[in-house]
């Protein structure tokens, strides 16, 4: 549902309170998605630089360098040669390789929230519009995907 119909839905008195709580449950949803996502990431990383860090590191440097892709780069100038060389390349393809499991593994969210169709579910005005729109639809394709 979009927020063009959840906002016809309403009476124009109660407009205001309507895009108050759209635009809320849309920063909420973002937020908690940010949030959440950036948990998953530091795991993955975690996890996937743990299996493909070289052996030989000096004591400690793998946990550093699990904490953050930064500290792990700054860890591997430090190392000697060919070591330092493959912490840096086990991290960033630890790195990458957490960034594609976290994009993979996000809920499909659409941009309306749970609370807007919730809130504006069962209102007679959206059935309506989702009646009006689905006619018009029928008659000119064409111009109804385009609105979209």
């Amino acid at each position: 549902m979009t927020n063009d119909l959840i906002m016809s839905s309403v009476r124009p008195e109660q407009s205001g309170q309507a895009a108050a709580v759209s635009e809320t449950a849309y920063e909420l949803g973002a937020a908690f998605g940010t949030a959440i996502l950036g948990s998953v990431l530091p795991g993955f990383y975690r996890t996937d630089l743990a299996d493909t860090a070289p052996a030989g590191l000096p004591g400690g440097v793998l946990e550093a360098a699990q904490e953050t892709l930064a500290g792990a780069l700054l860890y591997a100038r430090e190392l000697p040669g060919e070591l330092g060389e493959a912490l840096a390349t086990a991290a960033t393809d630890a790195f990458t390789s957490a960034l594609s499991a976290t994009v993979r593994s996000r809920p499909r969210f659409r941009r309306s929230s749970t609370v807007d169709r919730t809130w504006s579910s069962g209102h007679p005005r959206v059935h309506e519009e989702q009646g009006r729109f689905r006619r018009e639809a029928r008659k000119d394709p064409v111009r109804c995907r385009e609105a979209r």
